[in-house]
Order: C-alpha cells, then structure tokens, then sequence
C-alpha cells in the first residue's frame, strides 16, 4: 500500500471549467476531482463506468467526463425525479440508500461521493463506505470526502487493506470558510479565491475542515458485473426509508392535521423547543400526544418498526446547526419501518420560515 500525503496541496488548471462560482472550498474539491476523473479517462482506451453517489439534482454532472458512461445515485426520489428531466440521454438513475447493500458488486471503473459523509453517523459512514467499495471493479478507483471530524482512522485503515495506493488531501480551509460566511466568493473572484483560500494553503489537517480519500487499486478480484438498470426510469436498487416533507401555514395549521395518531412520536429542534412558540405548541401537543421530545436528545433505538415519527422546527430559521440535524434525522431513518415525516410552516412568529437542506433529503 503506498500512501500518499504531502505538504504541498495539489491543484488543476483554472483554465478549466469552475463547477461552483460560490464557495471555493467546493469549488476546489469539485475541480480536484474532475481533473483526476478526466486524467483517468484518458488514460483508459475505453469508457469508463462511473457511479455518482449521492448525485443529488445532477449538480455535478458536469464534473464527470462526457466519453464515460454515467450513473447516478441518490436516496431522495425528489431530487432524482429534477435529475431524470435533466440528464442527458445515456445517463442512468439509482434509487437507494448507501448504508444498505446496493447489489452493485464489481460494476464500477471509478466511485465518486462527495458531501454524503459528512451528513451520515459514525455507523451509517462504516456501511456506506464497504458499499461503495465493494461496487468498484478489481483495479478500481473511489473517491470520497468527509469532515475531519469522522472517524478518519477507520477510513483510513479500511482503504488502506482494500486499495493499492491512497491519497490524502485536505480542503475547506479556515480562508475559505471565512469568505464564504462573508459571501466574498463570487464569479468574478472565484478563481482567485481557489487559488488564496485552497492552492496556496498546505495539506495539512489544522488549516482545513474536510478530507478528500482518492484510492486506487481496489484489490479484491471479484467479478466485474454489468450494472442494472437503464435510461429509460429510474431503477429502485434498496429498500429506502418512507420520509416526507408536508408543508403548512402555520402551525395551528399543524396541531388540526391529522398526523396525530396515538403510536406517533413528536420531535422538535432544540431552538424551537426553548422558544415561547416551541413550548406552546409542546402544550398543545401534549393534548394529542403522550410525549414531545427534543430531536437533539431522542435515542433512534427507541423508535420501533412502523413507528410514526413527525419533526417540526427543520425550517432554517429554527435549527441552530443544520450539519448535527441532518446527522441526528439520517440516523432516525435508518430505523426500519419507520415512517418519517417533516411538518414544516410558511411562517411562525410572524415571521417567513424557509425549508431547509433536510426538506430536500425525501
């Protein structure tokens, strides 16, 4: 196993095509990948199957290079339902859940997820990770990026034994965060900001908040498959869980639904619940329910199977960290069985509520 981290960060011709015009953390990892993606199909004498896991609406679809055949793959059948009216002709759809077997053994040249680990819990990214290994074919590449604050570790020893070479490189510098915050990355600037925020930074653990593994050679010699599914629907690869976003008006719009079913499990963000409309709606609630728990202190084993759980607060204005939500929602959905459902309101307090990224995960 050769391992491969050196101080100096590597970087791509600016020349090239930017893939995000607003952050130049994305901005450089999205360009980093699309630079060893277009360096792998050249060097390749035939198409190379790649799998986008967690491909989102196709928002990086142009990240992939055009001559290799594309699939995509994501647990959200809204944003793939956006992503089929996008694709171009020869793209195929997967519907599924990467912490679950996705019956893609040996299929793919080259595995590429960006920005799904970091939304996953310690347990859920052990089981995404064997998955998407276990998709590449013998001699494969995978790409995948995470927070520092995973259990970088176990990544590291895990494709450490199931990869020939590994390279590690570090990104989302402490630069980048701050004029992203400041939203000072703009389209005329960004590729100056790639440079100062990410080039010019070292690969070094302390200056960054994410990790980028690129890892060749995947050394377990099993079949290579072809992989299912066509262009013509969107193949169904797992069992997915139930979750689905329902909008209101307002919150006694809520409390007059019909969610309330006697086995239901109400949650609500931390932020709404120590506010004076959270614990009004917790009185109300609690004439409908036998409990309101906090979604920050709710133990997911408690949840059985066909249990009806329903979170309010995932409006942007109302959760204090949207990553340790989404973390804290991915692992209730895992339960199985477990129907999912997020109430969102237009308005509270007087005030407009916009969804947040969770909305998006159905």
């Amino acid at each position: 196993m050769k391992i491969q981290l050196t101080h100096k960060k590597p970087i791509f011709s600016l020349d090239s095509q930017i893939h995000c015009t607003f952050r130049s953390s994305k901005a450089y990892l999205w360009g980093l990948i699309a630079d060893r993606l277009h360096t792998l199909q050249e060097n390749h004498s035939s198409p190379l199957n790649i799998l986008d896991a967690a491909c989102h609406a196709l928002i990086t679809r142009q990240m992939f290079p055009e001559s290799s055949v594309y699939y995509g793959l994501d647990i959200s059948v809204s944003r793939l339902k956006k992503a089929f009216v996008a694709k171009s002709h020869n793209d195929i759809l997967y519907h599924a859940d990467l912490c679950h077997p996705l019956g893609l053994d040996g299929c793919f040249d080259v595995v590429v997820s960006c920005n799904a680990f970091s939304h996953l819990p310690t347990l859920q990214q052990d089981s995404a990770l064997r998955n998407l290994t276990q998709a590449c074919v013998f001699g494969g590449s995978l790409f995948i990026n995470s927070n520092i604050t995973s259990p970088l570790q176990s990544i590291t020893q895990y494709l450490a034994s199931h990869f020939s070479s590994l390279e590690v490189v570090y990104f989302d510098s402490y630069r980048s965060l701050a004029d992203e915050e400041a939203s000072n990355v703009t389209s005329s600037n960004v590729r100056d900001k790639i440079v100062v925020n990410e080039f010019n930074i070292p690969n070094d653990a302390c200056f960054h908040s994410q990790v980028l593994f690129i890892a060749h050679g995947f050394n377990v010699n099993h079949p290579r498959s072809s992989p299912p599914g066509g262009s013509n629907k969107i193949t169904r690869l797992n069992q997915v869980p139930q979750v689905k976003s329902v909008y209101f008006e307002s919150d006694s719009d809520i409390l007059h639904s019909n969610y309330f079913l006697p086995s239901a499990i109400f949650l609500m963000t931390s932020k709404l619940l120590a506010s004076a409309s959270g614990q009004s709606i917790r009185t109300s609630l609690l004439t409908k329910v036998s409990s309101v728990s906090c979604l920050d202190d709710f133990n997911a084993a408690n949840a059985s199977s066909n249990s009806s759980i329903c979170i309010l607060g995932l409006e942007n204005e109302w959760i204090d960290d949207l990553a340790s939500a989404r973390i804290m929602v991915n692992n209730i959905r895992e339960v199985p069985g477990v129907s999912l459902n997020f109430l969102h309101v237009k308005s509270r307090d007087n005030s407009i509520c916009t969804p947040s990224l969770i909305s998006t995960d159905v």
